[in-house]
């Protein structure tokens, strides 16, 4: 791994080598949360439009009508 400090052509101490990994070990620990907290609103999300009766066949319906729509005021 020595051979991988060098950066941008000049030499890492290994001191700030230390602080790079401490660093992308945070944000590593920050996305990992992240992603857990997108996962639940993301259920979250399924339930509320489940509740409200939303299918995907539904959305795919609403779409379809939102795009023709979109088509028919444009214009190009």
């Amino acid at each position: 791994m020595a051979s991988e400090v060098n950066l941008n052509n000049s030499i890492m101490t290994e001191e700030e080598r230390e602080e790079i990994q401490q660093e992308l070990a945070k944000l590593e620990e920050e996305i990992s949360t992240l992603k857990q907290v997108l996962s639940s609103k993301e259920k979250q999300h399924a339930d509320l439009k489940q509740k409200l009766g939303a299918t995907s066949l539904y959305e795919l319906r609403n779409n379809l009508s939102r795009g023709w729509h979109d088509m028919q005021t444009s214009t190009a």
